[in-house]
C-alpha cells in the first residue's frame, strides 16, 4: 500500500527534479531529495547495522561527559542514585526515537513530515519552528564547547594562538560540508567516527583515574534528597530526548523489507549504550580526581589538556580529536534543520537552506561565545517539556489512531486530507504548562518542583497521553480526518 502511494506520487515529479538539479549536485553530489517521500526504488541503503553505528557515534560526545560530572559536582548524589538516574533516564528517553526510526523506512517520510499526521499541515509548521530553534541552540552550545579544545592546545599556561571564534568557524564549516552531501556521507562517517572518539575517551578516563586523590572517594556523599535525584534525572532525560525530532530522517533510504523490530532495537542500543557508559564513568572521574579549579571553570578543554599533558604531542592530537567530536554530534541536527526549514518554507534548494542555517550558527557561535552559552543553557531546557508532549502525541497517534500502519502517503502535503491538528496543539500547550509547574530552573521554580524536584518531564508525558487521546477522538469525530 505504502509502496504504491509513494511511487505514484513520485512519477509526476521525477522529470522535473532531474531537470532542476544544480550543477553543484552533478559535480559534488549535493543532496537534492528534500522532504519529498522516498520511493522504494530509490532506497539503496541496505546496511542495517548503520542504524546502530549512527546513534552510537552521535551519542559518543563530550556533552554527556560533562552531564555525568554534574551528578557529583552540582547535585551531590550518592553513586547508586546517580547510576540509577543515568540508566533509567537514558533508557526511557531513547524509546520514542527508536520507534520513529522505524517509521522512516516504512513510510519514506521525513520526521517533520510525519508530524503532520497528528499536528496537521499548519500545526506541523509550528513544531518545525520549535525544532529549528531547539537545534540551533544546542548546536551553538556543542560547537562552542568543542572549540574550547582548540583553545586548550599549545603550551600550558601560555595564551592560545587560536581564538575561540576561529575554532567555532572551523567546526561550523566542517559540519556544513558534510551536511551538504547529506544522507550517504553522514552514515559513512558515523560508521567509523566512534573509533577515534572512544580511543580518546579511554585514554582520558585511564589517565584521569590514574591520578585519583586518595582522600576522595566515589562513595563520599551520603544519599541525596529526592529533589536532587529528580532534578538530575530530568537533566539526563532532557539531554537524550532531542533525537525524536530527527530519527526518521536517517532511515528513509532503507528498504521496506527490513524488520521494524530489528531496526528499532539497533537504534535504541546505539543511543543508550554510549550515554550510560560516558555519564557513569564521568561521575566516577569527577568524584575521585577533578581538581577544584577545573571543576569551577566549566572548561572541558582545560580539563582534557590537564589530563593529557604528560603524553606530550599525542595529547595535543587527542585534543584535536575531541574538538572535531562536535562535527559528528551536530551533523545530524544540521541535516535535519535544512529539512525542517523546507517544511515551513517550500524552497526546494535544500543545499541553500543548509548553508543559511550554518551561517547563522557560525555567526552566533563566533560572536556570542560564553555569554550566549549561558543564555541558551537557561532558555533551552524548558523546551524538553514540549518534546515530552510531542512524544506523547506522536506515539498515541501511531499506536492508537493509526494502528501502526495507516499513513496515507498521498496526503503528506495536502492540508485538506491531513488532520486539523487542533487536538495536538492544545495537548502540547497543556503538557508544556504542566511541565512548567514542576520545573526547576535558575530563573523559575514551579510549585511542584519546590516539593519534589524537577518533575516536569514526567508530568508533561502524563498530561500529553491523558489529554491527546480524548481530544483526538473528538477531532476525528467532527472533521473525519
Amino acid at each position: 500500500m505504502h509502496e504504491v502511494q509513494i511511487q505514484d506520487h513520485q512519477e509526476d515529479k521525477s522529470e522535473r527534479r532531474n531537470t532542476t538539479r544544480h550543477c553543484c549536485y552533478r559535480w559534488c553530489k549535493v543532496e537534492t531529495q528534500g522532504i519529498d517521500p522516498v520511493p522504494p526504488n530509490q532506497r539503496p541503503h541496505t546496511r542495517i547495522w548503520d542504524n546502530f553505528t549512527i546513534w552510537f557515534s552521535v551519542s559518543s560526545t563530550l556533552a554527556y561527559l560533562m552531564i555525568g560530572m554534574l551528578g557529583w559536582q552540582l547535585y551531590e548524589l550518592a553513586f547508586w542514585q546517580a547510576f540509577l538516574c543515568i540508566v533509567l533516564g537514558n533508557m526511557i528517553a531513547s524509546i520514542p526515537g527508536s520507534i520513529y526510526s522505524t517509521l522512516g523506512f516504512r513510510t519514506g517520510l521525513r520526521q517533520m513530515v510525519l508530524v503532520r499526521y497528528s499536528f496537521g499541515y499548519y500545526g506541523g509548521k509550528l513544531i518545525s519552528a520549535l525544532n529549528w530553534i531547539n537545534s540551533v541552540g544546542w548546536m551553538i552550545i556543542n560547537i562552542i564547547q568543542s572549540a574550547q579544545f582548540f583553545v586548550a592546545m599549545g603550551t600550558p599556561g601560555q595564551p592560545s594562538s587560536l581564538p575561540l571564534w576561529a575554532g567555532v568557524v572551523i567546526l561550523a564549516v566542517a559540519t556544513w560540508i558534510i551536511c551538504l552531501i547529506g544522507y550517504k556521507l553522514i552514515h559513512n562517517l558515523q560508521r567509523w567516527l566512534w573509533i577515534p572518539m572512544w580511543t580518546a575517551f579511554g585514554l582520558l578516563f585511564g589517565l584521569g583515574l590514574a591520578r585519583y586523590d586518595p582522600n576522595r572517594s566515589v562513595l563520599s556523599y551520603p544519599e541525596a534528597e529526592p529533589k536532587a535525584v529528580m532534578s538530575f534525572f530530568g537533566l539526563i532525560y532532557s539531554s537524550t530526548a532531542l533525537w525524536p525530532f530527527a530519527a526518521a530522517d536517517f532511515t528513509v533510504r532503507q528498504p521496506t523489507t527490513f524488520n521494524p523490530y530489528t531496526v528499532g532495537m539497533l537504534s535504541y542500543l546505539g543511543g543508550v549504550l554510549p550515554t550510560i557508559l560516558l555519564e557513569s564513568l564521568a561521575f566516577v572521574l569527577a568524584a575521585v580526581w577533578v581538581p577544584e579549579h577545573l571543576e569551577k571553570s566549566g572548561d572541558s578543554g582545560a580539563l582534557a589538556a590537564d589530563v593529557f599533558a604528560p603524553i606530550g604531542w599525542f595529547g595535543q592530537f587527542l585534543l584535536v580529536v575531541f574538538a572535531f567530536n562536535a562535527v559528528g554530534h551536530v551533523v545530524p541536527s544540521a541535516y535535519n534543520m535544512a529539512l525542517t526549514v523546507q517544511t515551513i518554507v517550500p524552497w526546494r534548494r535544500i543545499w541553500a537552506l543548509a548553508t543559511i542555517n550554518m551561517i547563522i550558527v557560525a555567526i552566533l557561535g563566533a560572536f556570542g561565545a560564553e555569554d550566549l552559552v549561558r543564555i541558551l543553557q537557561i532558555f533551552l531546557p524548558p523546551i524538553t517539556y514540549c518534546i515530552a508532549g510531542y512524544n506523547a502525541i506522536l506515539l498515541s497517534e501511531h499506536f492508537v489512531f493509526r494502528s501502526r500502519r495507516k499513513y496515507n502517503i498521498e496526503s503528506w502535503n495536502d492540508p485538506r486530507q491531513l488532520p486539523v491538528g487542533a487536538a495536538a496543539i492544545l495537548t502540547l500547550v497543556i503538557a508544556f504548562g504542566a511541565g512548567m509547574l514542576a520545573t526547576s530552573q535558575p530563573w523559575f521554580i514551579g510549585p511542584i518542583a519546590k516539593r519534589v524536584g524537577d518533575f516536569g518531564v514526567i508530568l508533561s508525558l502524563a498530561f500529553g497521553f491523558c489529554f491527546y487521546n480524548p481530544l483526538r477522538y473528538w477531532e476525528k469525530k467532527i472533521f473525519h480526518r
